[in-house]
């Protein structure tokens, strides 16, 4: 049986949804140590670096 959600059937009311839950979790519930938001922006900048390193040998696999 096929279930009619009508919820996610629209684009603006899934954006809607998504925006509704981003804004309940904006702020996080628990304290967080300095060594855990430091361990955290750490593998923010490495998962970036990572990314940046991807897209040049990407890049530069197409100009060779």
């Amino acid at each position: 049986m096929e279930e009619n959600n009508n919820e996610f059937n629209q684009p603006k009311t899934f954006i809607g949804s998504i925006r509704e839950v981003n804004a309940k979790y904006r702020t996080p519930r628990i304290q967080m140590t300095p060594i855990v938001k430091i361990s955290l922006y750490a593998l923010r900048f490495y998962l970036i670096g990572m990314l940046l390193i991807l897209l040049y040998k990407f890049i530069s696999s197409f100009i060779h």
